[in-house]
């Protein structure tokens, strides 16, 4: 499953992907791996516009429900997505 960051082009931000896992796993959604990636999408080089990066879960098909009412979506539902190296962190 993937779900937006929230960062955007020039600031960064958005919401660390350690604050994800712990939502799943508050959720009962045990995530056996996590990678940070991009939604393959274009956007309009313009600070303070939205960047494309995505938080990418590996969790059970069974639990897709669960992780779908906490605002996360399959990633087969985004078919330009790639996996990427993690920013660090400041």
């Amino acid at each position: 499953v993937y779900k937006y960051v929230g960062s955007v082009q020039c600031g960064g931000g958005g919401t660390p992907l350690s604050a994800m896992m712990r939502q799943l796993s508050k959720g009962g959604i045990p995530v056996f791996d996590v990678s940070c990636g991009t939604d393959g999408k274009m956007y309009t080089a313009v600070c303070g516009a939205a960047d494309g990066r995505i938080g990418i879960f590996d969790v059970a098909e069974a639990k897709l429900p669960a992780a779908a009412a906490l605002g996360y979506t399959p990633l087969r539902n985004l078919p330009g997505a790639s996996k990427t190296v993690c920013p660090k962190a400041p």
